[in-house]
């Protein structure tokens, strides 16, 4: 078109660090790149999952922080046999180094002539936001169940049912972020752009760092036994290492550069691929011989350290060679207390209750990525439009469009599931499951709970009869049958807690807690009482001991004086006879 202007100016104010900084931002200068991300098609990809081109700066191929430069937004298609200009854009600005998004936007041609696309900056407050997405992002997986998560899940159905426009929904998932006490500057469009970086390359998984290794553990198949609690098994490692810095990564190197290598506990060595979210050992392949998904949990979940419920890691979860594993960047092989945690892990529900969570986060993100494809829709219908928002028939055409797409993106992300294997059995819930999944995701996690708390008290009560034994072989009181009467009636109490009646458990484990506490005081006081009457009884036999010895010494003393007179008379005797 002679009357359209193709340059686009760009300003990059950046200031780096910008707040909410992460690792992401490690070793960032604040230079940025422009990707035109784009669907070829009838795809549904939303953000970094789009076919991704570099647009290069008229300055360079990167534009540094503090500066200004322009883009050509000149690219045609081909439809029905005729070349078409392309007139709106989906922009993604990245950190120069990672790809990490620092801004996400639709760029589209004005309606004036002479036509001309508006400036764009990238400012820090973008950048920020998109940090602050991947921390909101972590918080989902790590509580997919958590009242936050739930209101999310809510915000996102009531704003696909209800909005009619693109900048509806904009309106609707932004007033959710401003209305949250931790991510009030996260956007829909920052949190679409970092969780698409997120299943597109490895570089978070490798905590953007140039080498990170993972820990694999499989159940060691051992049942406790007299007293005795097994420990995880090691089934070797996963090391990301980054190959030299050659400048920009590819766009179409998922692994990010980084060489993936899963060696086993024999020294054998498997190349990885990174692929939609997770390490695989065949892209090609249904099923993998190795599938682990890429995820973030709580670390208190395998360390069994209460401190550690504040700290969210990366996790891998999944399958190797048809063996459930899970995979973390902490080895502690000499702690015995962190192997059987990760035993217990798997032992328990802990597995399946993480493969019922990594299902919900799938199926979190068909409906998130379902409305960003929605307001792709709206957005080319204002286009059509001169501006203005949809009309009533479309609208109505575009919903009509989105059941085909979520019946299709429903069936690619429940593809992706099934190769963790029959072994996890992840099923991917459909939008209208998604918060009764939720639920039942919550009610399982706080029966597990509940059931770790009846562990953990049976485990007090026995230490506690043990205590009261060893006291009982110096003698037996009122007060210890007391103890013992209280503790056989706190394991009965034990044993009919019922895990499924959540407030009533917590109630019963709460009184039982009670009650040993009390005992534990009255063991206190019979052992410093016995410490105290054997200390009496030590002392009176020391008495005695020094008695003796004294009466001892004194007679020695009166038997050497007598023989000594003795002796002094016969000497007397010789010298008479003399």
């Amino acid at each position: 078109m002679s009357n359209t202007n193709t340059s686009c100016t760009v300003t990059n104010s950046i200031s780096i660090p910008v707040e909410y900084a992460s690792s992401a931002q490690t070793g960032w200068d604040g230079s940025i790149v422009a990707i035109n991300a784009y669907n070829t098609g009838s795809n549904t990809y939303q953000g970094y999952a789009q076919t991704l081109a570099l647009l290069p700066f008229a300055s360079g191929s990167t534009l540094p922080e503090s500066s200004t430069s322009t883009i050509t937004l000149d690219q045609t298609i081909v439809d029905n046999n005729q070349t078409i200009d392309v007139t709106l854009y989906d922009l993604i600005f990245a950190q120069a180094n990672n790809l990490f998004p620092a801004f996400d936007t639709s760029e589209m041609l004005g309606f004036v002539q002479p036509y001309s696309y508006p400036p764009i900056t990238v400012t820090t407050a973008s950048s920020s936001s998109c940090a602050n997405a991947l921390l909101f992002y972590q918080n989902i997986c790590a509580f997919p169940s958590s009242t936050l998560a739930k209101n999310f899940t809510q915000v996102l159905n009531s704003t696909n049912q209800s909005s009619t426009s693109a900048s509806g929904i904009d309106s609707s998932v932004n007033q959710f972020f401003a209305g949250t006490q931790d991510y009030q500057n996260v956007t829909f469009d920052s949190y679409i752009a970092v969780t698409s970086y997120l299943s597109a390359f490895a570089f978070a998984w490798a905590n953007f760092a140039a080498s990170y290794t993972y820990y694999m553990y499989k159940s060691s198949g051992n049942a406790p036994s007299s007293g005795t609690n097994p420990s995880a098994t090691s089934l070797g490692t996963i090391t990301f290492t980054q190959t030299a810095d050659t400048g920009i990564p590819s766009l179409t190197d998922y692994n990010g550069g980084y060489t993936i290598v899963y060696t086993d506990t024999d020294s054998n060595t498997t190349t990885l691929y990174f692929s939609a979210g997770q390490l695989v050992s065949s892209t090609t392949e249904d099923i993998p011989l190795i599938t682990l998904q890429c995820s973030y949990v709580e670390l208190s979940q395998f360390s069994g350290n209460a401190s550690d419920a504040a700290t969210i890691v990366p996790i891998l979860a999944g399958s190797i060679n048809g063996v459930q594993a899970i995979g973390i960047y902490t080895e502690e092989p000499d702690n015995s207390n962190w192997l059987t945690s990760i035993e217990n892990f798997f032992n328990s529900s802990g597995m399946q209750l993480l493969m019922q969570i990594l299902g919900v986060i799938m199926g979190l993100k068909l409906l998130y990525e379902g409305l960003s494809w929605l307001k792709g829709k709206f957005t080319k219908n204002q286009q059509e439009n001169n501006g203005e928002d949809p009309n009533e028939q479309q609208v109505e055409q575009d919903r009509q469009e989105q059941q085909d797409a979520e019946v299709e993106m429903q069936g690619e992300q429940q593809e992706i599931a099934d190769r963790l294997g029959p072994e996890n059995n992840v099923q991917v819930p459909e939008q209208n499951e998604l918060a009764d999944q939720q639920n039942e995701l919550q009610q399982a996690q706080e029966e597990e709970q509940v059931e770790e708390q009846i562990q953990e008290e049976e485990e007090q009560l026995n230490n506690q009869a043990e205590e009261l034994e060893e006291l009982a072989e110096v003698g037996v009181n009122e007060q210890m049958e007391e103890v013992a009467n209280n503790e056989r009636e706190e394991m009965e109490e034990l044993e009919n807690i019922n895990p499924q009646d959540i407030q009533e458990a917590q109630n019963e484990l709460e009184q039982i807690d009670e009650g040993y506490e009390a005992d534990s005081e009255s063991l206190a006081n019979i052992e410093e009482q016995d410490s105290s009457e054997l200390s009496e009884s030590e002392q009176e036999s020391i008495d005695e001991a020094e008695q003796a010895q004294e009466e001892e010494a004194q007679e020695q003393e009166e038997e050497e004086k007598e023989e000594s007179e003795a002796e002094e008379g016969d000497d007397l005797e010789d010298l008479e006879d003399l």
